[in-house]
């Protein structure tokens, strides 16, 4: 018998910390294959199963729970997402059972105790290491003046994307750099910073292309950097007039102090060059179009979309289905499908495939294709070209990536074409 539900909303959880122990876990951290941590609370026992509370948990609250700053009660209380319990039997030949707590019902016989916090002293993972430590400077070019908090809001969430791409780079997966806190100073942002032995030598050298490179897309390119993410963190930086530190914690090792002139002469030769490059983020790796549908339908009711629901196996496949969609802009970047996506569940299937074909087209990838073949629709492009059109335009992806995400463009090709 397994304590952990066996249910496709939570996929293969595994036990990754243990906080309280009493004839077994009574509070304990799980993780499933795609990286999502929840966070499992025992609230009952019958002869035949345990009853739990389970709730979703980012890495940002996980830190502050087990470093006692906040209470358990608090992920229950405030949560960052659905709210279940959850029934495992103890015959292991039945179903977990498991229902939404709207916070309404959330009670105080199966909520936490108000004054409990978890002993950060017990707890062995997930504590924040010195030398994954870093700070992110964002300071105002006026050294008088304080960086406005848009400013600090946008800047921060492009060096995020920055690192992840460098993260990237490196051939490093499943990490990503997490606020911890600030510190006093114009603006001081501690970041838990992954690989940051790694990484920190390719940020010296990218802030150091940005200021002075007179060829910084090629130099950006050789790093195999996403130039998407280096134009965008280089836009916040004009536009909110700010300069940069970046580097472990009180040693700042990069910066980006750069005038707006050669900002501005950086950015004209990046998006000249950049004119027929397509980001890694924006090819779609999803075969089969009613897959992508079959999304939005589910999303529409309100439903969870799981490996089931879709035909699929894995909650990987699941998340490259719910790209594919953001891709074609019927799902919101949170993955809630927005006002496109309630209109085009009206559609009949022939106008469904009109509209996919036309949104496909004006996607970064599809118009990508379009210019770089030469042609004004996707009925004129030869499918197998779509290997080709990667490997030059998309510098970022192996030959072996880029074999594998263009069977998704000549699919999409094949299928969209008789409706254009």
């Amino acid at each position: 018998m397994s304590i952990l539900p066996n249910t496709p909303y939570f996929g293969k959880l595994t036990i990754k910390s243990v906080y309280e122990f009493y004839d077994g876990p009574k509070l304990f951290l799980a993780v499933n294959g795609t990286g999502n941590h929840f966070i499992s609370f025992w609230i009952d026992s019958t002869d035949e199963y345990d009853e739990w509370l389970y709730s979703s948990i980012d890495q940002d609250r996980l830190i502050e729970l087990e470093l006692s700053k906040i209470k358990l009660r608090d992920i229950y209380t405030y949560p960052s997402d659905y709210i279940f319990r959850v029934k495992t039997f103890f015959d292991s030949s039945l179903s977990s059972e498991l229902n939404e707590v709207p916070l309404v019902k959330m009670t105080e016989d199966i909520l936490p105790p108000h004054d409990y916090f978890i002993d950060g002293k017990r707890v062995v993972t997930h504590q924040i290491e010195a030398q994954q430590t870093s700070e992110l400077y964002i300071k105002s070019q006026q050294n008088r003046e304080k960086p406005k908090l848009s400013t600090v809001g946008k800047v921060s969430d492009a060096f995020s994307q920055l690192y992840n791409s460098v993260l990237r780079s490196l051939d490093i997966s499943g990490k990503y750099i997490t606020p911890i806190d600030a510190r006093t100073g114009s603006f001081i942002l501690r970041l838990r910073s992954p690989q940051i032995e790694q990484c920190l030598p390719v940020i010296k050298t990218i802030f150091n292309i940005l200021n002075n490179s007179s060829a910084p897309y090629e130099d950006l390119v050789s790093l195999n950097i996403d130039i998407s993410a280096a134009e965008r963190f280089l836009e916040e930086i004009v536009d909110g007039k700010v300069k940069i530190q970046f580097g472990l914690e009180n040693k700042f090792e990069a910066e980006l102090n750069i005038t707006e002139e050669k900002a501005n002469e950086t950015l004209a030769i990046l998006k000249a060059a950049s004119a027929s490059y397509v980001s890694s983020l924006d090819v779609p790796q999803a075969n089969d179009l009613h897959k992508v549908f079959s999304i939005i339908e589910i999303k529409s009711k309100g439903d969870f979309v799981t490996p089931e629901s879709l035909g699929l196996t894995t909650e990987r496949q699941v998340a490259y289905y719910l790209h594919a969609a953001r891709v074609l802009g019927l799902l919101s970047s949170s993955n809630a499908i927005n006002s496109v996506g309630y209109q085009f569940i009206a559609l009949d299937h022939s106008q469904r495939m009109k509209v996919t074909a036309i949104r496909f087209e004006s996607s970064a990838c599809g118009w990508a294709w379009l210019k770089w073949a030469g042609v004004t629709k996707i009925s004129e492009l030869d499918p197998n070209t779509a290997t080709q059109f990667l490997i030059e335009t998309c510098k970022t992806l192996s030959q072996d990536t880029a074999e594998r995400r263009a069977k998704t463009l000549q699919r999409w090709q094949i299928d969209l074409s008789p409706f254009r």
